[in-house]
């Protein structure tokens, strides 16, 4: 549903004879966002990024590459403010800027990790199940003023 107005990054590692393989990757969904009956009950307002699906290999997992995604996601989208400006859900431009936050839906297993990356919980969204497959339950967290 987001995909069209999204934006992915991927990490890639390359070995000594120049193979690269993919070890992690995160998504940037530009603003604005639809309230989903499986969200939060109280969905921020504003013209924030919800960056997310933030995955590493296992392999690689604990070496840092989930920083190195998201840093590059804020330095990307820090430098590229009118490209991941508003955007309509086929990803069509429309008035309205991003208005430098972001927004993390994370699995409550994984939150001390976007803790480490300046994120902090927003209490007051709570915590749901969302994506009724996968059962996961998630906190939301938000970017502190010192990412951009």
């Amino acid at each position: 549903m987001d995909e069209p107005r999204c934006w992915h990054m991927v990490c890639y590692q390359t070995d000594e004879s120049g193979v690269r393989t993919p070890v992690g990757a995160i998504r940037l969904v530009t603003p604005p966002h639809p309230s989903y009956e499986e969200g939060p009950e109280n969905e921020p307002e504003g013209n924030y990024l919800k960056v997310g699906r933030l995955a590493t290999v296992k392999e690689f997992r604990g070496r840092g590459v989930g920083k190195l995604l998201v840093e590059a996601a804020v330095k990307f989208a820090s430098e590229n403010r009118k490209e991941v400006g508003c955007r309509d859900v086929d990803g069509a431009r429309i008035d309205g800027e991003w208005d430098g936050r972001f927004l993390a839906h994370a699995q409550i297993v994984v939150k001390r990790v976007w803790e480490k990356m300046g994120f902090v919980v927003d209490e007051g969204m709570g915590e749901w199940i969302e994506e009724g497959e996968w059962k996961s339950v998630y906190a939301n967290v938000y970017a502190s003023n010192g990412l951009c």
